[in-house]
């Protein structure tokens, strides 16, 4: 079984960490320059829908245990 030395496995987080960011901002960056109007009735009706509740909820306890658990 290959083993990795702690060294390799913090850079290889790293690397995953600065990948998910580097994606994420690009696409924000992609979806703001492709319409310069944002739309703020799409928004409001995203947030008011019931589902936006049950997972925002689970995304708060998963960030919770995510940081009791480290």
């Amino acid at each position: 079984m290959i083993t990795l030395s702690r060294k390799a496995k913090h850079f290889l987080t790293v690397v995953l960490k600065l990948l998910i960011v580097s994606g994420a901002f690009y696409f924000i960056y992609s979806r703001l320059a492709g319409d310069n109007s944002p739309d703020w009735i799409k928004l409001k009706d995203l947030f008011n829908g019931s589902t936006s509740f049950i997972l925002a909820a689970v995304i708060i306890t998963l960030t919770f245990l995510n940081r009791f658990l480290e």
